[in-house]
């Protein structure tokens, strides 16, 4: 698609859309062709050839007054054992499917800068159930865009107004903990009377806010996929910041020793951190740079694929499974690079690129993981071969 954006907001222009982004709820129905090559994906039509080619753990929704008593609504399993429970009605959530269908990789990044959010803030699931399949009640915390591809299902939605920009997902009817941390009130009980109905057919787009109230039934076999927008909150954003610039003073990364702290050593601290904060408010432009630190230390660097060859493999045989990425270069001999399966779909995406690429683009493939890991994967394949780099303001290495 020459426009992700344009295609799933119909009749708006982009623009308009932009306007109230991310606050408006949206809906509209329309031909599933207009979505181009979204709709051709294989494993987004197919939950079996999904599951084939899916490693990581699966959340089975199966929402009967069994499974809230006991507490197994949305366990996780394997992907090949979710079968049977689809075919017995229940409902299968797929996370983050880019990292094992890579076809998803440059529709997200095309949604990002469409919407001037983050690379690596968009994100993909999947949602595969039978006639019947549906899913309680609730709020989530990252506003989404929800396409129905194949079958049909029946969503009723409403505005929530007891818990605003909520920061954890909530299930009517279950514990909410987390969300008693920052918030007093009541929290929904259910849909109201009123919520809006919706039909979902293929080729519908729904674009929900964060912590709208929704929940659906299916009619249909039906998939649908969703591409969730993950955000840090101004609090969380402003905190990581603040922590960064405090660390470098040795007086703030002494431990805090609880009651034998002292206070004027506390009336100190706070009068330092004041004037720390106070400067970074002069440079706002300058808070965003500090967030987004370059992956390894040093200045911010381009990578290339360097002349090795590279093959990710599964060592999945004898009581030792695992993977292995193996790189041969020609003036290094062979190297092997054990790697858990979380890091597969990253080794795999750099062994396909034949294009200089940025930090912002390994961490935009990285999503979900930690900076550590992505940082290893790096260094490794820098050491054996695999990668090139130069710092991003040197001459541009040539593909």
């Amino acid at each position: 698609m020459d426009s992700v954006l344009a295609a799933l907001v119909p009749p708006l222009q982009s623009d308009s859309f932009l306007k109230s982004f991310p606050d408006q709820f949206f809906v509209h129905h329309g031909p599933l062709d207009r979505l181009g090559e979204l709709a051709d994906i294989p494993e987004l039509g197919d939950v079996r050839a999904l599951v084939r080619a899916f490693n990581d753990p699966v959340s089975v929704w199966y929402p009967d007054d069994e499974a809230l008593e006991q507490r197994t609504y949305g366990k996780l399993l394997r992907a090949p054992d979710t079968i049977d429970y689809y075919e017995r009605g229940a409902l299968l959530q797929f996370n983050k499917v880019e990292r094992w269908v890579y076809a998803l990789e440059p529709v997200l990044r095309t949604l990002e800068r469409e919407l001037g959010i983050p690379s690596g803030a968009a994100t993909c699931s999947l949602f595969a159930s039978t006639v019947g399949g549906r899913v309680l009640p609730h709020f989530d915390t990252d506003p989404a865009f929800s396409v129905q591809l194949r079958g049909s299902k029946r969503w009723w939605v409403a505005p929530q107004t007891q818990v605003e920009q909520p920061l954890h997902n909530f299930v009517c009817g279950t514990p909410a903990s987390l969300i008693g941390a920052y918030h007093d009130g009541p929290l929904p009980e259910g849909m109201p009377a009123d919520a809006q109905e919706i039909e979902m057919r293929p080729g519908s787009v729904l674009f929900l806010p964060r912590g709208t109230l929704h929940a659906t039934r299916s009619h249909a076999d039906s998939l649908a996929v969703t591409f969730d927008l993950q955000f840090s909150s101004y609090a969380q954003g402003l905190a990581q910041l603040l922590s960064a610039e405090l660390h470098r003073s040795p007086r703030f990364r002494r431990p805090l020793l609880g009651q034998r702290a002292r206070a004027e050593d506390l009336d100190s601290l706070l009068a330092e951190a004041r004037r720390v904060l106070d400067r970074l408010a002069r440079d706002p432009a300058a808070i965003l740079e500090v967030l987004d630190p370059p992956l390894l230390p040093g200045p911010r660097r381009r990578y290339r694929r360097g002349e090795a060859a590279v093959d990710v493999r599964s060592r999945a045989s004898g009581a030792d499974p695992g993977w292995h990425v193996a790189v041969t270069d020609p003036r290094r001999g062979r190297a092997e690079i054990e790697v858990p399966p979380e890091l597969v779909p990253l080794c795999r995406w750099i062994a396909a690129q034949r294009a200089p690429f940025e930090d912002r683009d390994l961490l935009a493939n990285a999503a979900g993981l930690q900076r550590l890991d992505v940082q290893a994967i790096v260094e490794a394949f820098l050491e054996s071969g695999a990668l090139e780099s130069n710092a991003a303001g040197a001459p541009a290495l040539v593909a």
